[in-house]
């Protein structure tokens, strides 16, 4: 969802001064959000309350932020006003498609949801595009109840949903011209020279769905990373800060997003929407480049052991080397019974939210039958979902580097001891681990 924030973000200053180059400052003077990070904001939290009323959402955050950067369209802001007893009134504008990504990070958590609470892997994707093309129109519908409007929202739902499914961008440009008979055939470059606000040649509405959501998509097609994407989406001209918002939305997905640009672009959100975002990502999933992530218990964590951990979610559980008197003096010991819970005097086992492995008495074979007590008492793999019921109160584990600090050993001595919990659902590792499993 970021994504399609951050392409707004750097997008709004060109919506009415396009450019037509590729090259210019990312966050530069006179960016801010507009209409369709508020509208972005408003379908998120509508899904984070278990809601389908969108129009009251929409609503709701369109009073609360009455004139953002660029304002509403003339006829959302009608709408918006009471205009038409706030009956949808036929758009086909991309107001739809810029406000929708949401709903792709939603479906597929719930289809991975399904998929393990049955202990299988994905056979078919049939349930949660059933849940994209439901959603996608019911949040297009309370005002772009067009059949374009519809339309271009469940597209750009439907392209983050595959490609957090790990389909191809060519793939997925694939699925969407047989679907929806989009034309995805001029490249960036030629949008550059023959698109604007009046669609490719002069012939269209470049605020339509029909008129920007193909080259949107397009922009994600011709890019080699998130930062390009923007850029592509940026330079082709026309309303620009959809575009890159739609694009940014679906490149998310696709490529992951530079933490430093996560980080810059939060900067720019007040902190009700910091807040809805955060807490959005945490039960449906983000992309950062460099932070693969797992699902576990409703929740998305990061599938490494983060180096720095000063705070856990309810459910999550710090795993560190200690003694077997449980004198947790120093390094990660010193950390568990500062932060998480570690109770002094106790050196094997769960105490609060941590976990202790004894590394300090004897070599690796004397290490390796606490790991496998923890393995076996704790750690969920795919095969063992359908024997255990109840998983679900099963906490999730970030594994410290164990015995690779005041006890001396070597990752490549005690990284092998883990190798059951590489694919672990419930298990982060340390990236020092992985490169010796």
């Amino acid at each position: 969802m970021l994504g399609g924030i951050i392409g707004d973000i750097v997008g709004s200053r060109f919506e009415f001064d396009n450019i037509k180059t590729k090259d210019f400052e990312l966050f530069g003077k006179g960016c801010s959000f507009t209409d369709d990070t508020v509208l972005t904001v408003a379908t998120a939290k509508a899904i984070l309350d278990d809601s389908v009323d969108f129009k009251n959402y929409y609503i709701q955050f369109g009073r609360k932020y009455p004139q953002p950067m660029g304002d509403y369209g003339p006829g959302f802001n009608h709408w918006l006003r009471g205009g038409t007893n706030y009956a949808p009134y036929g758009s086909c504008g991309n107001g739809s498609a810029m406000r929708v990504s949401p709903v792709g990070w939603y479906a597929f958590t719930k289809q991975t949801a399904t998929d393990l609470s049955r202990g299988t892997t994905p056979q078919s994707a049939l349930c949660g595009e059933q849940v994209v093309m439901q959603l996608a129109a019911d949040t297009a519908k309370v005002t772009h109840d067009h059949t374009e409007g519809i339309k271009g929202a469940q597209a750009v739902a439907l392209a983050i949903y595959l490609a957090r499914q790990g389909e191809s961008m060519p793939g997925i440009v694939q699925t969407l011209r047989h679907r929806y008979g989009y034309d995805f055939s001029l490249s960036v470059s030629e949008l550059q020279q023959r698109y604007s606000w009046h669609g490719i040649d002069g012939r269209g509405n470049g605020g339509t769905c029909q008129d920007s959501v193909p080259q949107a998509i397009r922009c994600v097609l011709d890019a080699t990373d998130f930062e390009d994407a923007i850029r592509n989406a940026v330079s082709i001209g026309g309303d620009s800060d959809t575009i890159a918002c739609i694009a940014g939305s679906i490149a998310e997905a696709v490529f992951g997003i530079p933490r430093w640009m996560r980080e810059k672009a939060m900067t720019y959100l007040t902190p009700e929407m910091r807040a809805i975002v955060q807490e959005f990502e945490s039960r449906f999933g983000y992309n950062e480049i460099g932070t693969p992530l797992k699902y576990w218990n409703d929740s998305w964590h990061p599938a490494v052991t983060p180096h720095h951990i000063s705070s856990l979610r309810p459910g999550e559980i710090f795993v560190f080397g200690s003694n077997i008197h449980g004198h947790h003096a120093g390094g990660a010991a010193a950390a568990a019974v500062k932060h998480f819970g570690g109770v002094w005097g106790q050196g094997v086992g769960l105490q609060g939210q941590s976990y202790a492995i004894p590394t300090m008495e004897g070599g690796v074979n004397y290490i390796k039958q606490y790991v496998d007590e923890f393995i076996k008492n704790f750690v969920v793999r795919e095969f063992e979902i359908s024997h255990k019921p109840d998983h679900a109160q099963t906490p999730f584990f970030y594994v410290t580097p164990i015995g690779c600090g005041i006890a001396g050993f070597h990752p490549c001595a005690i990284a092998p001891l883990f190798r059951d919990c590489k694919d672990a659902f419930n298990v982060a590792l340390p990236q020092c681990f992985l490169e010796y499993i």
